[in-house]
Order: C-alpha cells, then sequence, then structure tokens
C-alpha cells in the first residue's frame, strides 16, 4: 500500500478503511487510507497520546502542548489549543462535540461548537493520574489525589 520509514511500529484500534500504525522509537503516529488511494498516508504527526471520535471521523491527538484535531471525512487538521503546560491525556465526551483533557493539574473540557469561539470549562484540578466517563456521558471519573485524599472520584456532568 505505501512505504513507511525505518521505524519500530504497532497496530491501534482505528476505524474501518485505515490504518493507525504507532513508531514506537519516534513517538509518531501515522495513519494509512486502506482503499488503496494515491495519496495512501494521510497523517504523519509526532504524537503523545491521541483518541478517536465515537464515529471514528475525528481523532483528538497532541504532542504534550498542541491539541489538534484530525478530521477524516475533509482531510483537514486543526489545531485546537496550545498550552505551555504539558497536556498529559485526552478523550472525547461520549455526548456531544467535546474534549477532555489534562493541562497540568487541571481537567479540562472543550466544546467544538465553535459558533462563538470554542467554549472552555475546567472541570477539576488535582493530582491527576486518569480519567473517563461512562458510555452515558453523565459522571466523569477521577483517580488521583484531591483535597489530600487519594482515590477514584466523580463529578456529575449530565443532569
Amino acid at each position: 500500500i505505501t512505504y513507511l520509514p525505518i521505524g519500530q511500529y504497532r497496530f491501534h484500534s482505528s476505524p474501518d478503511g485505515i490504518a493507525l500504525l504507532e513508531d514506537t522509537e519516534r513517538g509518531r503516529i501515522i495513519l494509512v487510507d486502506l482503499q488503496g488511494q494515491d495519496q495512501p498516508i494521510l497523517l504523519n504527526e509526532e504524537v503523545s497520546t491521541w483518541h478517536w471520535e465515537k464515529t471514528g471521523d475525528r481523532l483528538a491527538f497532541t504532542d504534550g502542548f498542541d491539541l489538534e484535531i484530525y478530521t477524516r471525512s475533509s482531510h483537514t487538521t486543526q489545531t485546537l489549543t496550545r498550552q505551555s503546560e504539558q497536556i498529559g491525556g485526552l478523550l472525547w465526551y461520549p455526548l456531544g462535540a467535546a474534549l477532555i483533557y489534562a493541562s497540568g493539574e487541571s481537567l479540562v473540557l472543550t466544546e467544538l461548537d465553535s459558533r462563538d469561539g470554542h467554549e472552555t470549562v475546567e472541570l477539576t484540578s488535582g493530582e491527576l493520574q486518569s480519567f473517563w466517563t461512562g458510555a452515558d456521558g453523565e459522571f466523569l471519573y477521577v483517580q488521583g489525589v484531591f483535597n489530600e485524599q487519594k482515590g477514584i472520584f466523580s463529578r456529575r456532568l449530565q443532569k
């Protein structure tokens, strides 16, 4: 299908018709179109973490400081934000066009509806280890240390 630079590659889950390869030596991901296009490499970026939207059309990714979104249907990449504090993790909110990401010791939600600019809300802050949402999007779960207590905490996101 295509030639890749020399590296140590690992396959990761991706939508139908796409291969997502991680070059573990160089901290890069490569998206390859498996449909036999003239330009099969769709994306070749330095990335520390990434997450596919549920529909498989958008891939959010970061190199640690830039947060970007690749849209498969339009083959475009948009920079959502650039941070001076390192972005440690990210995930798509399951009920709409929003991303949740760790920036320094804060968890931030950014709505991607750009009619009036991207709305950004700090959800919580503390010593974060990991975070996730339930499939229904009602709660955000965070593992970490908050107010000197270590554990798994929840925050309601939907009424």
